[in-house]
């Protein structure tokens, strides 16, 4: 059909950086995979990494501030000057959010970290 866009099937999964595509394979789509949804877990934030940590994934990301349920006392207004190197850490159900100053604020989210005492370091495992 003239300018009917294919309903279901076929896919183009590509790879590309900065509007150049390095790769891409075509796909037929046609059986219905077994792999179970999950609701909520569309966006990169907290929900996805307590869910991933569940199943025995670990997880470690750089996130933005604006991060669902990601704890207002990490999130540092950019126009407040601080030290480099200054950071600090939230944990909460076995998820260690993390705000440090590089050149610029960094924040992310971990699920793959050790805690000594008052230290905290991020550890691949």
């Amino acid at each position: 059909m003239k300018n009917k866009p294919v309903p279901k099937g076929f896919k183009i999964f590509s790879l590309y950086e900065s509007s150049y595509t390095y790769t891409f394979l075509p796909t037929s789509c046609v059986a219905e995979n077994d792999v179970p949804k999950v609701n909520g877990l569309s966006k990169v934030g907290v929900p996805l990494f307590q869910y991933l940590q569940q199943i025995g994934i670990g997880v470690c990301r750089t996130i933005q501030k604006t991060t669902s349920r990601f704890p207002k006392a990490l999130k540092v207004d950019k126009n407040i000057k601080l030290n480099w190197d200054i950071h600090s850490g939230v944990k909460i159900n076995n998820t260690l959010m993390i705000f440090w100053q590089d050149n610029g604020s960094v924040t992310m989210l971990s699920t793959i970290y050790s805690l000594v005492d008052e230290e905290w370091e991020v550890e691949q495992e």
